[in-house]
């Protein structure tokens, strides 16, 4: 498997949570944090881990749900 396979078949999981998220603004764990923050903030950094490893990458999303 590619990084990217691999990548795909475990991200799966969160895809899973991520479309079950109803309100976006809802406080998170994190104190201050949002939903939205939470998942900006694993957008980002596994995009930049991917990236680190050679993956090519589409643009980054704009950050509206």
């Amino acid at each position: 498997m590619t990084t990217s396979e691999t990548y795909r078949a475990a991200l799966a999981p969160l895809t899973d949570v991520v479309e079950g998220v109803a309100d976006w603004d809802a406080p998170a764990p994190c104190d201050g944090w949002t939903a939205h923050d939470v998942l900006h903030h694993v957008v980002t950094t596994q995009r930049a881990l991917l990236a680190d490893r050679g993956v090519a990458l589409a643009p980054a999303p704009d950050g509206s749900l």
